[in-house]
């Protein structure tokens, strides 16, 4: 009687603890989460490149300038994907080609058109901010452009411990 209370003890013990780990998780998620959601590359150039005041208004004029020049070709690509979904049903071949010829043609004017913005704001660094910028551009050239990961199915969620930008991994 003795060891199975002891052994009751134990269990119950052991079911706390996990209940604790596994509300702990929960109440941590939403944090972890807004944490990656804050990555964006204009929060790392202007931390790592130490932008005075007058740099940091010249690039949010350059960006606003940026999103403003592509918002004409995001609509014109959501347009695009819509009718190119909308074929899905038929077998018109030649139509889709042609749909996903001219959404390949939106995506390299945007490549062009960031391209040429992140060379303004090489512009607007100083000194050895230019040597940083480029060391930066190099480590977030796979990303830059790229839309935020989302879940797609099976596997871990939400983006790697490391992103370019955080320094060295640890």
């Amino acid at each position: 009687m003795l060891q199975s209370t002891r052994f009751l003890w134990l269990l119950i013990a052991l079911l706390l603890g996990l209940n604790l780990v596994t509300l702990g998780s929960i109440w941590l998620a939403p944090a972890l989460e807004k944490e990656s959601k804050t990555f964006r590359p204009p929060h790392i150039l202007m931390e790592r490149l130490e932008w005075s005041e007058e740099q940091t208004q010249a690039f949010e004029a350059a960006r606003a300038r940026h999103w403003e020049g592509l918002s004409i070709y995001r609509q014109q690509e959501i347009a695009l994907r819509k009718e190119l979904f909308s074929n899905l049903k038929s077998q018109d071949t030649l139509k889709v080609a042609q749909i996903t010829r001219e959404l390949g043609q939106l995506r390299g004017i945007h490549e062009q058109q960031l391209f040429a913005h992140f060379q303004e704001l090489r512009t607007i660094c100083k000194g050895d901010q230019v040597k940083e910028f480029d060391s930066l551009m190099e480590e977030m050239a796979s990303i830059i452009g790229m839309p935020p990961p989302h879940h797609r199915g099976p596997g871990p969620k939400g983006p790697p411990h490391h992103r370019p930008g955080d320094g060295p991994p640890r």
